[in-house]
């Protein structure tokens, strides 16, 4: 499985994320969330050339988010609106659906295929600035992988 390191950039104004290769120091891509907004709205960049790769729209609630790439949804993710455990379904436009709980404290979120094999698991570290690792396997798109751990964080850590 591919591994990402996740981090919410320090000192900047509004929700700023930087992925990299879990292990190396050179940032690979940008997440940027909008200011001002009524519902959590992220765009994933990529670094080198600040193109925009994908986008992750929340509803107000934050209980559903849409990753959207060229115009079409191809990932949504849900949370349940009131739980004592984290919980999440992650739905691809193949037809895939994952269902992972991330417990009452661990943080860990799992998504398997109904064979058992991982697909997706996102931990959060224990660090100064929240940070996420982010193992997801070929069929698993990256931008879909990078702004699931953006969803987690904009749900359940983010105090905003």
């Amino acid at each position: 499985m591919e591994r990402y390191d996740l981090t919410q950039a320090f000192l900047v104004i509004g929700a700023v994320y930087e992925a990299r290769r879990s292990g190396t120091h050179d940032v690979l891509y940008t997440v940027r969330g909008e200011l001002m907004s009524t519902t959590p709205t992220f765009r994933l960049v990529d670094a080198a050339g600040g193109a925009e790769l994908a986008t992750l729209e929340g509803n107000f609630l934050k209980t559903r988010y849409d990753v959207v790439i060229g115009g079409k949804s191809v990932a949504s993710i849900s949370f349940p609106a009131v739980t004592l455990k984290k919980k999440l379904t992650l739905s691809l436009e193949s037809g895939d659906v994952y269902e992972a709980d991330g417990g009452v404290l661990s943080g860990v979120f799992r998504c398997k295929s109904q064979d058992g094999e991982p697909v997706l698991e996102i931990g959060k570290k224990l660090a100064l600035r929240d940070t996420f690792t982010v193992a997801r396997a070929d069929k698993m798109p990256v931008a879909v992988a990078l702004l699931a751990a953006v969803a987690i964080h904009s749900r359940f850590y983010d105090v905003v």
